[in-house]
């Protein structure tokens, strides 16, 4: 409604109104179109009624989607407000975070190198093992080639006595065998005629 017409988007439609019997009132297309209920149709002033309705649709057109604007602004105003604290909770929960995957790091860092450290130390430890249980080894075969040899030794210092009474009464058996031959020597060097004597 604008004054005492009514503003119609269309000619089909301020036909309708102005013509109703329970309205009975002059309407206005956007277009500028006039009709009244008297039945008279009036193009006049066409221009500008046409601009200033236009404007007038248009600006009720801007106001509503200002509202609808404002209306969506506060919306977002509202979620905005009700975001902050989570946001503010995140970024705490987000730095907190990163500060404890940084001293993870830094553990995991200290752990590789001191497991880095400790394998060493370990590898050397094999190592030496290893060639004490060479060592060690070594012992035992010198140990086992010792006591056979003290065995031996000790078993010709207990028959050493026999061993060189054996020997002794060969070298006498040898020593008698010898005088025997020289007597039967010297018995035949002796025997009168055998030589021309």
């Amino acid at each position: 409604m604008f004054g005492n017409s009514f503003v119609c988007s269309d000619m089909d439609s301020a036909k309708t109104v102005t013509f109703d019997e329970r309205t009975d009132k002059k309407s206005v297309t956007l277009d500028g179109d006039s009709f009244d209920p008297a039945g008279t149709l009036t193009e006049g002033a066409r221009v500008q009624a046409s601009s200033v309705l236009l404007s007038l649709a248009e600006l009720n057109d801007a106001s509503n989607a200002l509202h609808a604007a404002q209306q969506k602004l506060q919306q977002v105003e509202n979620q905005l407000s009700a975001v902050k604290p989570v946001a503010a909770k995140w970024r705490e929960l987000k730095q907190q975070y990163d500060l404890e995957s940084h001293d993870a790091k830094l553990l995991s860092d200290g752990l590789k190198q001191s497991g880095h450290g400790q394998q060493l130390e370990i590898n050397q430890l094999e190592a030496t093992i290893a060639e004490q249980e060479k060592v060690l080894k070594n012992a035992a075969e010198t140990k086992k080639k010792s006591t056979v040899r003290v065995a031996d030794l000790e078993d010709k210092l207990k028959n050493s006595k026999t061993v060189r009474e054996r020997e002794v009464k060969q070298a006498q058996k040898e020593v008698d065998q010898a005088k025997k031959r020289y007597d039967l020597g010297t018995e035949e060097i002796l025997r009168p005629g055998k030589h021309g004597v």
